[in-house]
């Protein structure tokens, strides 16, 4: 039987016998997810349609590196609260990424916004 969790048969299909992984972990988002689709394509689903969102993943690289971005969720604010109305209690500090990405604090993340 299959194991659909850890080792899909699309995984690891490609001739040379590399998952995918092991050559996308050391990339940005990005061009890992572009990667993958390219090194995928066909595999599961539609191969131009694979192809198509490596191209949407490059062309998003592109924009990035075009406007001087850099890598990562973009400015970031810093938050203080705390979980109950006592103010004896230290506060926490929040990290916060843009208007659109996520929230991450020493205990919890949460990502919220838009879904690609």
């Amino acid at each position: 039987m299959a194991d659909n969790v850890n080792k899909p048969p699309h995984y690891t299909a490609h001739p040379s016998g590399v998952e995918c992984i092991q050559i996308t972990e050391h990339m940005n988002f990005c061009l890992g997810n572009a990667m993958k689709y390219i090194w995928r394509a066909g595999l599961k689903q539609n191969e131009v349609e694979d192809l198509k969102k490596a191209v949407w993943y490059l062309n998003r690289e592109i924009e990035r590196l075009e406007n001087g971005k850099e890598e990562g969720m973009g400015e970031s604010y810093s938050l203080e609260y705390r979980e109950s109305d006592n103010p004896l209690e230290s506060p926490r500090r929040l990290e916060i990424y843009n208007k659109k990405g996520s929230v991450l604090d020493t205990e919890h993340f949460v990502q919220y916004g838009e879904t690609i």
